[in-house]
């Protein structure tokens, strides 16, 4: 998170306080499942809409913006 985002460690947390309250399971999983298991993230691929995507886009860009304040 800190290092992809430039955030403070307290950021980090209101990013994760943020996802919990804003996204799906799906969209939570998916973008960790990427990172920490490549495989499962290309089995999750499927179940992954282009709206899932745009949500993680914009949910990521209000994030960042709003949490770098921390």
């Amino acid at each position: 998170c800190g290092i992809e985002l430039s955030l403070s460690e307290a950021g980090c947390r209101c990013l994760a306080d943020s996802a919990i309250i804003d996204l799906n399971d799906l969209q939570r999983d998916y973008p960790l499942a990427t990172v920490v298991a490549p495989r499962a993230a290309e089995r999750m691929r499927e179940k992954v809409s282009q709206e899932d995507i745009q949500v993680l886009a914009r949910f990521l860009a209000a994030a960042e913006q709003e949490c770098s304040a921390e």
